[in-house]
């Protein structure tokens, strides 16, 4: 009977102990899921106070305010928003609703950025590239930041890392790689990319030669407005290169690119107004190129000046001006220039 007892006493402890250490496992599993819960809220909370941060940045349903805007940013990013920290460094960095702090905007991307934000990796990149921010300068870490990026398809990203191969910097020179990126953002629509890929193609380097596809790629980069596409276009048209011959054409894309400052494509249409060329002669308008040219310090563009001034071609005849031009181009060492003014020695 006491056997019995003792049996039936042994059994109920061992329920006992059983049962005290599933109430511990059920408890463990508990606080897991209040510590998961917690952090759900959390990030529920912090999307909520960068979604009320916005609201007041864009004016939606409240007065556009960028005071509030960044009070809000600022506690979604305390609170671990990937989104609000890289807003935060972008005001910083652009100084709007709050005073222009690089080294903060620095410190908020690279919170971003460790998320895996593109955006904040991006500019994480750029700043690595010159110094900014409190940063040091450092080619190696901003390839590193713009690889992360550019694999997420940041296009950004994607055209520095490309031109990072191309000219061997942070990374070793590799031309393969460089059109493989650049690739990439050209598929975006990246008007930079399009153009380098281009050039690329019409030259054979890390692909195959193939003159459709880089005129294809530079019609596309030029149709965006990028004035180096847009000068290379007219030299093409002006020439023929992969194309047939057009001057009204060439005429149109230097137009475009001298409307952008690129200072050959000024002195072109300069010469082509000058000539006839796709264009009606109109040697007012020749010097006026010339003269947006020669500002920027062409030598070619100061010396031809020299010479309408001299002749009397699109401007009143003026030896002092035509001087004035000539002694300009002479001092960049322009041969010409400096016969003229020899030559116009009393």
């Amino acid at each position: 009977m006491k056997k019995a007892f003792y049996y039936c006493w042994i059994i109920s402890l061992l329920v006992i102990v059983h049962a005290g250490c599933k109430s511990q496992t059920e408890q463990t599993k508990i606080a897991g899921q209040k510590d998961t819960n917690v952090q759900v809220i959390k990030q529920e909370n912090a999307n909520e106070l960068y979604n009320l941060g916005m609201r007041y940045a864009n004016g939606d349903g409240v007065e556009k305010d960028m005071a509030k805007a960044m009070e809000w940013y600022r506690k979604a990013a305390e609170q671990g928003n990937a989104e609000a920290q890289y807003k935060l460094g972008c005001h910083y960095f652009d100084g709007e609703g709050v005073s222009e702090d690089l080294s903060k905007a620095a410190e908020w991307w690279s919170k971003a950025a460790a998320q895996g934000n593109a955006e904040s990796q991006g500019y994480l990149g750029m700043f690595y590239k010159i110094g900014l921010g409190g940063l040091p300068k450092d080619m190696p870490k901003a390839v590193e930041w713009w690889r992360k990026a550019a694999e997420q398809g940041d296009v950004r990203s994607q055209f520095e890392l490309g031109t990072c191969y191309f000219n061997g910097e942070g990374i070793e020179k590799n031309m393969t790689e460089a059109t493989k990126w650049w690739g990439k953002a050209a598929e975006q629509g990246d008007a930079m990319a399009q153009y380098e890929l281009g050039v690329c193609y019409a030259s054979g380097e890390g692909v195959e030669m193939n003159m459709q596809k880089a005129i294809e790629l530079c019609q596309k980069s030029a149709e965006q407005g990028y004035a180096a596409a847009q000068y290379n276009l007219g030299m093409r048209y002006l020439r023929g290169r992969g194309v047939e011959q057009d001057m009204p054409k060439a005429v149109s894309w230097f137009q475009k690119a001298a409307e952008q400052g690129v200072v050959d494509a000024q002195f072109n249409l300069g010469l082509c107004y000058a000539n006839g060329a796709g264009v009606e002669k109109n040697m007012s308008k020749a010097m006026e190129w010339w003269r947006k040219c020669a500002d920027q310090g062409d030598a070619a563009a100061q010396f031809y000046l020299g010479i309408c001034y001299e002749n009397g071609e699109g401007a009143e005849k003026d030896m002092a001006k035509a001087i004035e031009w000539y002694r300009k181009a002479a001092e960049k060492g322009l041969p010409e220039a400096i016969k003229r003014l020899q030559e116009l020695k009393p």
